[in-house]
């Protein structure tokens, strides 16, 4: 029995270190890849209904938790140097990974079937994504090393949430975008509180307004959210396409091969 539940622990431990990998990885989404697990809507629930069996939903979610925040501290740091070093080359794997990952959303999306409107939703989430080209936010998105003061850090900590929440959405694409993914990577990997303290409270604040709204929309509406889902996540990869793509083209070609056919092998699995 004692064999049994160390087991089911290091399963639900290792799912959340792959969740957690998935959180901070650009082109990745910890909610994809949750759903792909068949463990996204089990957490959802077990999240927004938490105080209704506190113990249960306690003991599901500990492992899933314990693993993903190691693993988000332990590849923090080695994430944010390739970033700085290779960026392009960062950005190109992983768009190939998103790519990878859209067959299993549109299975999802579908599973009820297909309509034409669905593709409409999907347009407004692209749509909705492309509009931060036009607002003014605290951070500037020309500058990859953009300083975190207490505001920007409450920003990026709201925008890990949306993204943590919400399947699809890749969050590391969107700090990308607002020049903060390097300083947040190195904040997590230094355990730097005055970066960290104001993005906690972001990412519990923007939890605690939007997870049943969430939970709810999944719920009752599946394919209209994955088709939203879908469309966000397009277009967070347009906000961030390098501007030199003809640079070590063949090698940025081959390297999102290789994220597309990952993705797929993952998915399979």
């Amino acid at each position: 029995m004692e064999g049994l539940r160390t087991a089911k622990f290091l399963k639900m431990f290792i799912s959340g270190a792959v969740i957690g990998t998935g959180a901070i990885i650009p082109g990745v989404s910890g909610g994809v890849i949750a759903v792909a697990m068949g463990l996204y809507e089990k957490i959802l629930d077990a999240v927004s209904n938490f105080f209704k069996s506190p113990k249960k939903n306690l003991i599901f979610l500990f492992p899933i938790g314990l693993g993903a925040v190691s693993c988000i501290y332990l590849l923090s740091g080695i994430v944010a140097w390739f970033m700085k070093n290779y960026s392009n080359q960062v950005i190109f794997l992983f768009f190939g990974l998103v790519v990878g990952s859209i067959p299993s959303l549109i299975k999802k999306a579908n599973k009820n079937g297909f309509k034409v409107k669905y593709l409409i939703i999907a347009m407004l989430g692209i749509f909705l994504i492309l509009s931060l080209e036009y607002l003014e936010f605290t951070v500037s998105s020309k500058n990859m090393s953009q300083s975190l003061d207490f505001v920007t850090a409450f920003i990026c900590g709201a925008v890990l949430s949306v993204g943590t929440i919400v399947p699809g959405i890749s969050t590391s694409f969107i700090l990308i975008y607002l020049g903060t993914y390097e300083n947040v990577m190195q904040a997590i990997h230094t355990l730097d509180l005055l970066v960290l303290i104001p993005m906690g409270i972001g990412f519990i604040a923007i939890s605690l307004a939007i997870i049943k709204l969430v939970n709810y929309l999944f719920k009752n509406y599946t394919s209209y959210a994955y088709y939203a889902v879908l469309g966000l996540l397009i277009g967070s990869m347009v906000l961030i396409i390098p501007s030199d793509i003809s640079s070590m083209l063949l090698l940025n070609t081959l390297l999102f091969a290789a994220g597309f056919a990952i993705q797929i092998f993952l998915s399979k699995i």
